[in-house]
């Protein structure tokens, strides 16, 4: 039996793992199946303005990176983790955690 080099190997597929909303110097989530309304109430909860102008709304990556929900969306379609015809109403060019889980 023969076994694939690294190089032969298939490449780590990035998926997406976690709402979160990004401050400057902060970053808050929560596991899934929360979602960006859930993190929203968890900083409410801690005093501090969810919709503030420095946060964004995002997804983290499998690979640990950030990605905005535009970004997320594309990395979701890639990965197979939703599908464009059952995208949630209204929102069909932005990933919305309810799409996901």
């Amino acid at each position: 039996m023969n076994e694939a080099t690294p190089s032969q190997q298939a490449p780590k597929l990035t998926v997406v793992r976690s709402a979160i909303l990004r401050a400057p110097d902060t970053i808050f989530s929560l596991p899934q199946p929360n979602g960006c309304g859930d993190v929203m109430r968890m900083i409410h909860e801690q005093g501090l303005d969810p919709i503030g102008p420095d946060m964004t709304e995002g997804f983290v990556l499998s690979d640990g990176t950030f990605a905005d929900r535009t970004a997320a969306l594309k990395v979701a379609l890639a990965a197979g983790q939703v599908e464009r015809s059952k995208l949630h109403a209204g929102a069909l060019d932005i990933l919305l955690s309810i799409d996901l889980w």
